[in-house]
């Protein structure tokens, strides 16, 4: 089909803009950088944000945590030890209340009409046994033999003792109530104070006293550090516990007047009549509070562990770049120290230094640094391998950048990403670490104590205080679980293959 030819009149158009100077528009939007991508991917990750939050709310916890209430670390006392929960508010609603169940209780003493209302809350699976003596019940055992004359039983002196029938339940009790009245009343439970202590109570929270004169011993002797120090121990206890090797010098022997005294031991540490402690997660096996444990022992877990992440990155950053970037001959020297030292197992490094400088809080971090670096040294290594060869790295070369400058400024930055990723990482292992070790009493701290050490003393305890047990657990799980998925949420955000993806 032929074309139709269209004439156009050439006065229809006009020229548009003739005198004007027409520019490329300009881009109103900022430019996305690195961080600013990563953060944007970060940010997206929800689980990863909220493990993120977690992570800063219990570290804000472990600085100030301790501070919540009036105990410290060397706040105890043997006679508050293995106390439950109990937290104000809570306990009105059967949450935190302060209550434990005894198992396989002799019912008899919870029938003490001196025990004050609402001690025994309830009793449960009753039933009857014979018991020797009142107080062991498993015939047979070295100071019971059983003999079959019917009621009748042999102690180890060859006395006959009758069995005796006694009724068993589980009790259910404040355990508050019930440790203030033992404190308080309990047959042993007096204290033993010096005429100055005895003037300083209150006599109107004495319940029973006896004065007696003891015969004391002060001695001198080395102490474990080897300084002469000054001792006082009552006469009996002298002759029985004191090697005479270890002393320096003559003892000297005196009278001293002591008091026993049965007080109201609430008041006695301080409370009103009526009034009873609070610890919010209950104590441990020596009376201290374990709210402010915990906080103290995440304390000293975070101190390692970020002061390992410090040097072994700086340590790792430094040998990891030199080695990746010069290569080579240096390299291959580089590389054979590292597999020496990194043979070396870190169960016997840290035993050996442990034995020799014992457990203070330098001793764990060098344990933790003399091989822990090597990982990170060859990450970086790993990425200056990658980038020494790219274009801009041979451009600022070429402009005379000194190999300080190319590795600080163009090859570094590149690779940051992957090296805050395993920082990162590596904080969660070095708790872990920590932990385990404190919990097989390889690291003992002496002025501190450690999550590892607590979850020990609650593993210990767990079949009548599992409170000990359950709560440094849930630290210690949350702890790794957010730090777990707030490092695969950085890895994701830093990966260069996901830049600029906004889904």
């Amino acid at each position: 089909m032929a074309k139709d030819n269209v004439t156009l009149d050439k006065s229809k158009f006009e020229y548009v803009q003739l005198d004007e100077v027409i520019y490329d528009e300009q881009i109103e939007s900022e430019p996305i950088g690195y961080f600013k991508d990563a953060w944007i991917r970060f940010r997206k990750n929800r689980v990863s944000v909220v493990a993120f939050v977690i992570l800063i709310t219990l570290m804000i916890l472990a600085v100030i945590g301790p501070y919540f209430n009036e105990y410290t670390y060397d706040d105890y006392d043997n006679r508050l030890q293995y106390l439950p929960p109990r937290v104000p508010v809570l306990e009105d609603y059967g949450i935190f209340d302060g209550t434990k169940v005894l198992r396989d209780r002799n019912v008899t003493p919870f029938f003490n009409p001196n025990l004050p209302d609402g001690t025994v809350i309830e009793m449960t699976n009753e039933y009857t046994k014979f018991k020797c003596d009142g107080n062991i019940d498993n015939q047979g055992t070295d100071t019971i033999d059983p003999i079959n004359e019917g009621d009748k039983c042999i102690n180890s002196n060859g006395q006959s003792i009758p069995f005796k029938q006694t009724t068993l339940a589980d009790v259910k009790v404040d355990y508050y109530l019930y440790k203030g009245f033992i404190n308080t009343y309990g047959e042993n439970m007096y204290l033993t104070l010096t005429p100055e202590q005895y003037e300083k109570v209150d006599k109107n929270i004495i319940i029973s006293e006896e004065t007696k004169e003891q015969q004391m011993v002060r001695y001198i002797a080395l102490n474990s550090e080897g300084v002469e120090t000054e001792y006082v121990k009552a006469k009996e206890k002298f002759d029985q516990e004191v090697d005479m090797s270890t002393v320096i010098g003559d003892p000297e022997y005196f009278a001293d007047i002591l008091h026993n005294v049965n007080v109201d031991y609430y008041q006695y540490i301080g409370f009103e009549e009526g009034e009873m402690p609070y610890f919010w997660l209950g104590t441990d096996d020596k009376g201290k509070d374990l709210f402010t444990m915990i906080w103290l022992g995440a304390r000293t877990s975070f101190m390692v562990a970020f002061s390992v992440a410090f040097i072994n990155i700086f340590i790792g950053i430094f040998v990891g770049a030199i080695s990746g970037y010069y290569g080579g001959t240096l390299d291959l020297i580089v590389q054979r120290i590292l597999e020496i030292v990194s043979s070396v197992p870190f169960l016997a490094v840290i035993t050996l230094l442990v034995l020799r400088f014992g457990s203070p809080l330098w001793v764990v971090i060098l344990a933790f640094t003399i091989t822990r670096w090597i990982p990170v040294s060859r990450v970086v290594r790993a990425q200056f391998f990658r980038y020494k060869g790219r274009e801009y790295v041979l451009a600022a070369r070429s402009l005379g950048a000194s190999d300080a400058r190319i590795m600080a400024r163009h090859i570094f930055p590149n690779g940051v990403g992957t090296i805050i990723t395993r920082t990162v990482l590596m904080i969660p292992v070095v708790i872990f670490t920590e932990a385990n070790f404190s919990f097989l009493g390889i690291i003992n701290y002496q002025s501190m104590t450690s999550v590892g050490r607590i979850v020990s003393v609650g593993q210990t305890e767990m079949d009548h205080s599992f409170h000990l047990l359950l709560f440094p657990s849930i630290f210690i799980s949350l702890l790794m679980l957010s730090f777990n998925m707030f490092g695969n949420g950085l890895r994701d955000a830093f990966n260069p293959s996901l830049r600029g993806v906004e889904e």
